[in-house]
């Protein structure tokens, strides 16, 4: 099985809309790599049975210098299965976090060469071991597997959770840690139907409990 993984990250941001407006936020790791290579480090021993190759994306903030030299810092984490990539805006422009950060996913899908790839925020480890021989979604016929954090249990009113012959299934996106097909965001991205969190019925997922 080779697996991408796709890691979002960002040295500052600052919301423009809702109860924390104004409020700057700076990733405290920043403009150190070590998180970075901490989390690389935890996947790589927890998916030992797998082929990696991860990519960093960072929502830079090209008018920020502590954004330009944590930019600097990761790329110099480049090696043969490590790529880096930055989505570019200015600080001063205030453009909303949520527009920039989907843009950054967005682009890291862009440059995933492998038919699956995880996606792994900034601030996540493996914290249980992980049998490697579940995690093919191809295999066990499923466009997505999410590694949650807490039990088994419904969190919002419109999510269902039901058991079957592969697993805990549930019928909500989630932010989580997650394994995913990539053409099934790649038809979301071109049959123009916008976020794909908001078409519960589309994707067939797991959910595996409680692995990070």
């Amino acid at each position: 099985m080779n697996l991408s993984v796709l890691i979002p990250t960002h040295a500052c941001k600052r919301e423009v809309i809702g109860p924390f407006t104004n409020l700057n936020q700076t990733n405290a790791s920043a403009p150190s790599t070590k998180l970075i290579e901490t989390i690389i480090s935890n996947i790589e021993d927890h998916l030992s049975e797998i082929s990696l190759n991860f990519i960093i994306g960072l929502d830079h903030k090209t008018d920020v210098g502590l954004s330009n030299q944590y930019l600097e810092n990761l790329k110099k984490l480049e090696s043969h299965n490590i790529r880096v990539t930055s989505v570019n805006t200015q600080y001063s422009d205030r453009v909303m976090t949520t527009v920039t950060a989907t843009k950054n996913f967005l682009n890291l899908i862009s440059m995933c060469e492998t038919n699956t790839f995880l996606l792994w925020e900034h601030d996540w480890v493996f914290t249980k071991p992980i049998d490697n021989t579940k995690l093919d979604i191809e295999k066990l016929g499923i466009e997505m597997l999410r590694f949650n954090q807490s039990s088994n249990k419904t969190h919002h009113d419109e999510e269902t959770i039901f058991q079957d012959e592969i697993g805990v299934r549930t019928t909500l996106f989630s932010n989580n840690p997650f394994i995913t097909s990539k053409k099934v965001w790649s038809r979301r991205r071109t049959d123009g139907r916008g976020d794909p969190r908001s078409r519960r019925e589309n994707i067939n997922r797991k959910q595996l409990f409680a692995s990070c």
